[in-house]
């Protein structure tokens, strides 16, 4: 029995857990929230149960005492099993200790335990209202997860079972006609004690395998002599598939294996086209090496050099000019959008500088109606990317390029800026001073006849204002509008 008498202030339990994650610190301060003020349980020291822990409200001791949930300060050790059945709620579980089960059932509730989690047979997390923290590593049996959140800061030991994984160790009738887990029927033989698991797997899907966290049934599949050019209904070899999936400890051992990597799938797309997750140069140097048209473009006209940068994959695209792949022209479109616009707005300027010291050709002005004759500096400017900007000018872009429109840069940031840039502090001014040390004409005018400084003057923000206004005054700028500003910016 649970001693019922110690009680903790919530206000006190969030102090304790100052040492877990701020996820999950998150979590637990929105679930008491909804407690009312109602304290904690408090266990001072180590608790041991001798059968089992209910954590659920219609449960014993719950409907006792009206508590947030328990606190175990110490470990927490249970003969038989912890369960919360309840999908949307529960009492809360802090313990700052390890975990001790023979099988744990987790639903709707929160729960964080700041060390390790034992369970002689099954840990099972259903439903995603739930949210559970292992601080250190969880080892089980089997580890059934059903749309569960459910976060180890260690590893996970144990045969794990989900929507996408370990289905080949599950005994017959788990899996429905549809080919998805039973897991009510997981459920229901583990709470009367009978197997779930086989002692070797059955039939292995050998795409499911490629696309696995681990590589325990891929390295079982091949073993078997798997078919290493089967396609899948949307034409993946295995090999394909996993690199898809990001699985790269899983495309090593497909290529060890002798995997064919010069093929296409059924969307034209080759294992160059999928590099997003290799960050093994090992495994790009192979598949690369192996690739016989490295500029092959995909159903959607894009090629793998193309995907690399619509991505900002720096690490791909160095790898695929250092095997011969060529850059695109500027206005060379991925799915109707040049792809060189994909630089401009990106606030990360690396790859774009990596690719102008290549020298790549970035002249591009589109015509398309979206950005009306913009250059790479247009774009960059109004999108506030101040660390493309320099390297745009750096390159040697004009900074009073002119759009369709007659406008510059600096007119176009400005125009935007109120809606663009008003959640940004201080961005517009920044990028009106880089872009007037750069030597833009602030009262270039535009076909509406109109330029920089009106663009200013129609906003806000004084600091821009005044910033525009000392460039324009080294110019020929009139002198009625120069009273009217500087009247304005003495009056503010």
């Amino acid at each position: 029995m649970l001693d019922l008498t110690s009680l903790m202030a919530v206000a006190e339990v969030l102090k304790l857990v100052s040492g877990f994650p701020g996820d999950a610190q998150y979590v637990l301060r929105e679930t008491v929230a909804r407690c009312e003020g109602m304290p904690f349980v408090r266990i001072a020291q180590d608790l041991e149960i001798d059968g089992d822990l209910l954590l659920d409200w219609d449960a014993p001791p719950w409907t006792e005492v009206k508590a947030c949930g328990l606190l175990v300060e110490g470990n927490l050790k249970v003969s038989g099993r912890i369960s919360n059945l309840q999908l949307e709620a529960g009492p809360t579980l802090v313990v700052l200790g390890n975990v001790q089960a023979d099988r744990i059932a987790h639903g709707g509730a929160s729960w964080l335990i700041q060390g390790t989690v034992r369970v002689g047979r099954s840990f099972f997390g259903v439903y995603n209202d739930g949210y559970a923290f292992v601080g250190g590593d969880l080892l089980a049996e089997i580890v059934v997860n059903d749309d569960h959140h459910l976060e180890v800061a260690g590893t996970i030991q144990g045969r794990k079972i989900d929507r996408s994984s370990g289905h080949a160790w599950l005994i017959e009738g788990l899996i429905d006609e549809d080919g998805e887990v039973d897991f009510d029927a997981i459920w229901a033989r583990d709470a009367q004690g009978l197997p779930i698991l086989r002692t070797e797997p059955g039939t292995i899907d050998i795409h499911a395998a490629a696309e696995a966290f681990d590589s325990e049934l891929l390295l079982l599949a091949l073993a078997r002599g798997a078919n290493l050019e089967l396609r899948d209904d949307f034409g993946n070899t295995p090999l394909l598939a996993a690199m898809a999936a990001g699985r790269m400890e899983n495309a090593r051992h497909l290529l060890r294996a002798g995997a064919i990597v010069d093929v296409v799938n059924d969307q034209g797309e080759g294992p160059a086209h999928l590099l997003g997750y290799a960050r093994d140069p090992v495994i790009l140097d192979e598949v690369l090496s192996a690739v016989s048209r490295l500029d092959a473009l995909d159903r959607n006209g894009r090629s793998p050099m193309m995907r690399a940068i619509e991505r900002e994959d720096l690490i791909s695209v160095q790898a695929l000019l250092a095997h011969g792949a060529r850059l695109p022209a500027p206005d060379l479109q991925q799915d109707g959008y040049p792809y060189a616009m994909t630089l401009a707005e990106s606030p990360q300027a690396e790859l774009l500088a990596f690719l102008l010291d290549q020298g790549a050709n970035l002249e591009w002005s589109s015509s398309d109606w979206l950005s009306e004759g913009h250059t790479l500096l247009h774009e960059a400017a109004w999108r506030g990317n101040l660390r493309s900007v320099r390297a745009l000018l750096a390159a040697g872009f004009s900074v009073d390029a002119r759009d369709a429109k007659g406008r510059t840069p600096l007119r176009l940031m400005l125009d935007l800026a109120p809606r663009i840039l008003g959640d940004q502090p201080g961005q517009a001014a920044a990028m009106v001073q880089v872009l007037l040390d750069a030597g833009a004409d602030p009262l270039a005018r535009a076909a509406d006849g109109k330029d920089a400084l009106d663009a200013a003057a129609a906003m806000t923000d004084d600091e821009v204002l005044r910033t525009v206004y000392a460039a324009a005054v080294r110019g020929s700028l009139e002198p009625s509008r120069k009273v009217a500003i500087a009247t304005r910016l003495q009056t503010q």
